[in-house]
């Protein structure tokens, strides 16, 4: 009994000891499997995302269609703004660009003067016969002739201070005397008259400065009647048109105190104080020097160039027309003779421009003579 009683403890041991090592050899073998799981399932996800090329992109960076490089455009889309179209020239060709526009506006823009069919007289005296001429935009132009050829008589028709008998005069697009005003009141015709008179200037022969006025105010003088600005603005506007014409130190003496260049200048001065579209000058080296005349020419070009003006010259000094004309109209008698640039008036064969040009007198009969001087003097 004693050996039956102490073998069942021993049993019971083993058994234990056998169920424990069962159950870690199975706690063991189940780890095992579990990694040996896990490992196969992330080898199958790589071979997966190896084997996919699509799963290694998100859907974002899908590939898209292929663009067509720059210097290939697609031949049915329409071509976007900084890409020419097959019909028209590349715009980054800016010469013919600026040509084309440069030329539009010369031919939407009218002449700056425009004289048709002019005629004047007075009494029975016959100063100018179916004048008829243009003058362009930003050009000096040299009206001459000879004594009594209608030079004077054409500017102050101009600039209005004589009515014409019959014609057209225009300025800057604007009828000023012809069919379209002629039948207006007199009213309507001087406010007419009024508006071109703020386009342009005049430079008189004798320059036509007010004696009881300095040179500042004279300056000043269309500038106060023709607008309404502060006095401190006119004032500052008188020192710039002065500074132009090198008369900034002139500007509180009187005319008397000046020399005659000087008055021309001042009267220059005054010409541009509203910044005209044309200026007008009459004889604008009359009774100067040499020097003088020349220090003048060079300001009618500078300004020209500098400030867009259209010039309108009288003279009969051929140095003076042939050193700041663009074209050269000149008068006989009346009439028109000759348009066109310097050289081609010295290279004319018209007798009369030639005589005029080389200051020769025609030899004329006895019976002829006094006519002639009657014409000339």
């Amino acid at each position: 009994m004693t050996d039956d009683n102490e073998k069942v403890p021993e049993k019971g041991s083993d058994e234990l000891a056998a169920a424990k090592a069962r159950a870690k050899a199975t706690a063991e073998r189940k780890l095992a499997e579990s990694s040996v799981g896990k490992a196969s399932t992330d080898d199958e996800k790589n071979e997966t995302k190896t084997d996919d090329p699509r799963a290694e992109e998100p859907k974002a960076e899908e590939p898209k269609p292929e663009e067509p490089k720059a210097d290939e455009p697609k031949p049915d889309a329409e071509p976007t703004k900084d890409e020419p179209k097959k019909d028209e020239p590349k715009k980054e060709e800016p010469a013919p660009a600026a040509a084309k526009r440069s030329s539009s506006r010369g031919k939407d823009r009218p002449p700056m003067i425009v004289v048709k069919g002019l005629k004047k007289s007075f009494g029975d005296r016959v100063i100018l016969k179916d004048v008829n001429y243009e003058i362009e935009r930003g050009k000096v132009v040299v009206i001459m002739g000879g004594s009594g050829s209608g030079k004077s008589t054409m500017l102050k028709c101009l600039i209005g201070a004589h009515p014409i008998d019959c014609g057209e005069i225009w300025l800057d697009g604007a009828q000023l005397s012809g069919p379209d005003v002629d039948h207006l009141d007199s009213t309507k015709r001087h406010v007419i008259w009024n508006d071109a008179r703020r386009k342009f200037g005049v430079l008189f022969q004798s320059a036509a400065l007010f004696g009881s006025m300095t040179v500042g105010e004279n300056v000043a003088l269309p500038i106060r009647f023709h607008t309404d600005l502060a006095e401190e603005t006119i004032d500052i506007m008188v020192k710039m048109k002065l500074d132009q014409v090198g008369l900034g130190h002139a500007e509180d003496l009187l005319p008397s105190e000046i020399s005659g260049g000087m008055a021309k200048r001042a009267g220059l001065a005054r010409a541009i104080a509203l910044d005209p579209k044309v200026i007008f000058y009459d004889e604008p080296s009359a009774g100067l020097d040499p020097i003088v005349v020349t220090v003048v020419d060079h300001l009618i070009k500078d300004l020209s160039k500098a400030l867009g003006i259209t010039s309108v010259v009288i003279t009969h000094v051929m140095e003076s027309a042939f050193r700041i004309a663009d074209e050269i109209v000149m008068l006989y008698q009346g009439e028109v003779i000759f348009r066109g640039t310097p050289e081609e008036c010295q290279a004319s064969d018209d007798d009369r421009v030639k005589q005029f040009i080389a200051g020769e007198v025609p030899v004329r009969d006895e019976d002829e003579l006094p006519a002639f001087l009657d014409d000339v003097l």
